[in-house]
Protein backbone atom coordinates (compact mmCIF):
# COMPACT_ATOMS: atom_id res chain seq x y z
CA UNK A 1 0.00 0.00 0.00
CA UNK A 2 1.53 3.29 -1.07
CA UNK A 3 2.30 6.42 0.89
CA UNK A 4 1.28 9.48 -1.12
CA UNK A 5 1.14 13.25 -1.17
CA UNK A 6 -1.45 15.01 -3.25
CA UNK A 7 -2.55 18.50 -4.12
CA UNK A 8 -6.03 18.78 -5.65
CA UNK A 9 -7.30 22.12 -6.90
CA UNK A 10 -11.08 22.45 -6.90
CA UNK A 11 -12.90 24.51 -9.52
CA UNK A 12 -16.20 26.24 -8.86
CA UNK A 13 -16.30 25.38 -5.16
CA UNK A 14 -18.07 28.47 -3.90
CA UNK A 15 -18.98 27.67 -0.31
CA UNK A 16 -17.15 26.69 2.86
CA UNK A 17 -19.54 23.70 3.08
CA UNK A 18 -18.24 22.36 -0.24
CA UNK A 19 -14.64 22.57 0.96
CA UNK A 20 -15.53 21.04 4.33
CA UNK A 21 -17.32 18.17 2.59
CA UNK A 22 -14.36 17.65 0.26
CA UNK A 23 -11.91 17.55 3.18
CA UNK A 24 -14.11 15.10 5.11
CA UNK A 25 -14.49 12.80 2.11
CA UNK A 26 -10.75 12.95 1.37
CA UNK A 27 -10.24 11.57 4.88
CA UNK A 28 -12.43 8.58 3.97
CA UNK A 29 -9.92 7.90 1.18
CA UNK A 30 -7.11 7.89 3.76
CA UNK A 31 -5.86 11.38 2.91
CA UNK A 32 -5.37 13.84 5.76
CA UNK A 33 -4.22 17.44 6.04
CA UNK A 34 -1.85 16.83 8.94
CA UNK A 35 1.51 15.21 9.53
CA UNK A 36 2.84 13.70 12.77
CA UNK A 37 6.21 14.42 14.34
CA UNK A 38 7.39 13.43 17.83
CA UNK A 39 3.86 12.81 19.12
CA UNK A 40 2.50 16.09 17.73
CA UNK A 41 0.22 16.86 14.79
CA UNK A 42 0.99 19.67 12.36
CA UNK A 43 -1.31 21.12 9.69
CA UNK A 44 0.09 20.77 6.17
CA UNK A 45 0.08 23.79 3.84
CA UNK A 46 -3.29 24.62 2.31
CA UNK A 47 -4.57 22.06 -0.17
CA UNK A 48 -1.89 19.45 0.57
CA UNK A 49 -2.86 15.95 1.71
CA UNK A 50 -0.85 13.03 3.07
CA UNK A 51 -1.88 9.41 2.75
CA UNK A 52 -0.04 6.72 4.71
CA UNK A 53 -0.57 3.14 3.53
CA UNK A 54 -3.43 4.20 1.25
CA UNK A 55 -5.41 1.07 0.32
CA UNK A 56 -5.50 1.73 -3.45
CA UNK A 57 -3.19 2.28 -6.39
CA UNK A 58 -2.21 5.79 -7.44
CA UNK A 59 -4.26 5.47 -10.64
CA UNK A 60 -7.40 4.38 -8.78
CA UNK A 61 -6.89 7.02 -6.09
CA UNK A 62 -6.58 9.70 -8.78
CA UNK A 63 -9.88 8.58 -10.32
CA UNK A 64 -11.61 8.57 -6.92
CA UNK A 65 -10.38 12.10 -6.09
CA UNK A 66 -11.54 13.38 -9.48
CA UNK A 67 -14.97 11.76 -9.05
CA UNK A 68 -15.22 13.26 -5.57
CA UNK A 69 -14.52 16.73 -6.96
CA UNK A 70 -17.13 16.23 -9.68
CA UNK A 71 -19.68 15.05 -7.11
CA UNK A 72 -19.15 18.15 -4.96
CA UNK A 73 -18.50 20.91 -7.52
CA UNK A 74 -19.72 19.50 -10.84
CA UNK A 75 -16.17 19.76 -12.24
CA UNK A 76 -13.04 17.63 -12.21
CA UNK A 77 -10.13 18.99 -10.22
CA UNK A 78 -6.56 19.65 -11.21
CA UNK A 79 -4.51 17.07 -9.34
CA UNK A 80 -0.89 16.39 -8.51
CA UNK A 81 -0.41 12.98 -6.87
CA UNK A 82 2.95 11.42 -6.10
CA UNK A 83 4.29 8.47 -4.10
CA UNK A 84 6.61 8.97 -1.14
CA UNK A 85 8.80 6.29 0.38
CA UNK A 86 8.74 7.35 4.01
CA UNK A 87 6.51 10.08 5.47
CA UNK A 88 9.02 10.51 8.33
CA UNK A 89 11.56 11.75 5.77
CA UNK A 90 9.40 14.75 4.82
CA UNK A 91 11.12 17.88 6.08
CA UNK A 92 8.65 20.25 7.75
CA UNK A 93 9.14 23.79 8.98
CA UNK A 94 6.83 26.54 10.22
CA UNK A 95 3.69 24.39 10.28
CA UNK A 96 0.89 25.06 12.77
CA UNK A 97 0.79 22.68 15.76
CA UNK A 98 -2.76 21.30 15.88
CA UNK A 99 -2.16 18.63 18.52
CA UNK A 100 -5.40 18.24 20.51
CA UNK A 101 -5.27 19.03 24.22
CA UNK A 102 -6.16 16.37 26.80
CA UNK A 103 -9.42 18.19 27.58
CA UNK A 104 -10.34 18.32 23.90
CA UNK A 105 -9.55 14.61 23.56
CA UNK A 106 -11.97 13.91 26.39
CA UNK A 107 -14.54 16.21 24.80
CA UNK A 108 -14.77 18.29 27.95
CA UNK A 109 -12.76 21.42 27.23
CA UNK A 110 -11.46 23.35 24.26
CA UNK A 111 -8.04 23.71 25.88
CA UNK A 112 -5.90 21.97 28.46
CA UNK A 113 -7.50 21.87 31.92
CA UNK A 114 -6.32 24.43 34.48
CA UNK A 115 -3.39 23.27 36.60
CA UNK A 116 -5.57 23.11 39.73
CA UNK A 117 -8.32 21.03 38.04
CA UNK A 118 -8.81 17.47 39.26
CA UNK A 119 -10.78 14.93 37.26
CA UNK A 120 -11.42 13.14 40.56
CA UNK A 121 -13.54 16.12 41.61
CA UNK A 122 -15.98 15.08 38.90
CA UNK A 123 -16.38 11.71 40.57
CA UNK A 124 -17.04 13.39 43.91
CA UNK A 125 -19.92 15.37 42.39
CA UNK A 126 -21.25 12.19 40.82
CA UNK A 127 -21.15 10.18 44.07
CA UNK A 128 -22.81 13.03 46.01
CA UNK A 129 -25.59 13.25 43.42
CA UNK A 130 -26.16 9.49 43.40
CA UNK A 131 -26.59 9.40 47.18
CA UNK A 132 -29.50 11.86 47.10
Amino acid sequence: MPNVMCRPELHDATTREQYDRFHAEMETLGLVRTISRDGKEFRLPSGLYLGVNVPSSLEFLSIRISLLAIKITGHACKLALWPIDNPASIDISGLEDVTPSYGALLGLLGAAPPSNFSFLSLLGDYSNASQK
